[in-house]
């Protein structure tokens, strides 16, 4: 159960209103569609993950707050650190039939326990890659692989007739193989609503998505005002020309992300003089505006960016594909006034929401996500 008191200290709540924040968590449509439903109480508790970054653990307690608003018992918990420990917390990755590794070519591993977890935030995009082995397979290669693994296991409990036996006895003809671009997702080409379609037709029949937010949080390449002057830097384009003499910090694991150093190369031939890998963002943010490094992976809605005028780079090719933050919640689990209270927060959370979570959940005066979500719900109530 969370525990908050009603009022935000007033130290924090001098803080945001000197840097102007009161007004940004304002919120434009607000979220009055919460009913409360009378029979909520004699549900059992709705357990709710907290995701993987601040955001979502922010974005989980506007969930499991408003779902208390609507009259429901609700307990947020920890599922770990990778996307495949809160799916298998949610029931498992695959379908039972699918569950071999000839079937399952994201080869992701379904857990046998029980599901634990009812609802998760994450972020589309990157839930994509997890569904499509970093997006090795496209979306309708997978499907035509469990298609065919559905047909396979329905012809061989079939009995096989003469006729049959005779023509197994023919040389077959060969079939193509297909080619890693024919087989691979095209992500770079993908809208915010092709990410979502390809989400449904991937998630397993157990688990299915909750309205998504506008808010997104994707990645970017950022530099400081003074190279971008140096360099006349407004593109990623512009960096094919300097990307030797530059240094690029990013975080752990981007080099092997769909969208790291290979598609930097690939679509805008830069190859960096050097990468250095920090463990955080504040800490690639320090190394940026000291010159360290003159190029940074820093998310979008990271609020490094403000803070110091770090110009972003434009992505014409789209290697950084849409992250809107979605619920994903476990088929037939909560009721409609449930899932109703969820969609209703959801489809209120912008892009400058994450970027004032973020600013409040760090420095000093640091906020917790479960008050944060407090005071989003409540001034977008008023």
């Amino acid at each position: 159960m969370l525990n908050l008191s009603h009022t935000l200290s007033r130290r924090r709540a001098v803080a945001l209103s000197s840097v102007g924040l009161l007004a940004a968590l304002s919120g434009c449509g607000g979220t009055g569609g919460i009913q409360e439903d009378p029979q909520a109480a004699e549900f059992g508790t709705i357990k709710i993950s907290k995701g993987l970054s601040q955001e979502t653990e922010t974005v989980a307690n506007i969930y499991a707050q408003a779902l208390q608003e609507a009259g429901y018992s609700v307990e947020i918990v920890d599922t770990g650190d990778t996307r495949e420990d809160y799916l298998n917390a949610m029931g498992g990755l695959e379908e039972p039939e699918a569950s071999t590794a000839s079937a399952s070519p994201t080869g992701i591993t379904p857990s046998a326990d029980p599901a634990t977890v009812d609802l998760t935030p994450d972020y589309s995009g990157n839930l994509l890659y997890e569904l499509t082995d970093n997006g090795a397979f496209s979306t309708a290669y997978i499907e035509q692989q469990r298609k065919a693994s559905a047909e396979a296991t329905q012809s061989a409990s079939a009995e096989v007739t003469s006729a049959e036996s005779a023509e197994a006895n023919e040389t077959p003809t060969a079939l193509a193989t297909p080619s890693p671009q024919e087989t691979s997702l095209q992500a770079p080409s993908m809208s915010s609503s092709d990410i979502l379609d390809s989400i449904d037709r991937l998630l397993p029949s157990t688990l299915q998505l909750l309205a998504a937010s506008d808010g997104q949080n994707r990645d970017a390449l950022v530099v400081t005002q003074a190279t971008a002057a140096k360099y006349e830097l407004n593109s990623m384009t512009d960096l094919s020309d300097f990307c030797k003499k530059l240094t690029f910090g990013v975080t752990t694991k981007f080099s092997e992300k769909p969208h790291g150093l290979k598609a930097l190369s690939e679509y805008y031939q830069c190859k960096p003089k050097a990468v250095k890998i920090f463990d955080d963002q504040t800490e690639l943010s320090r190394a940026l505006a000291s010159n360290e490094v003159q190029v940074a992976d820093i998310y979008s809605a990271s609020s490094q960016i403000s803070q110091n005028a770090y110009k972003v780079l434009d992505d014409p090719a789209g290697i950084f594909i849409p992250q809107q933050i979605v619920p994903i919640m476990r088929v037939n689990e909560l009721p409609s006034s449930a899932q109703d209270a969820v969609n209703t927060v959801s489809r209120q959370i912008t892009t400058d929401d994450l970027k004032t979570f973020d600013r409040l959940t760090h420095g000093s005066e640091a906020m917790t996500p479960e008050e944060v979500a407090k005071f989003w719900l409540e001034r977008s109530t008023e």
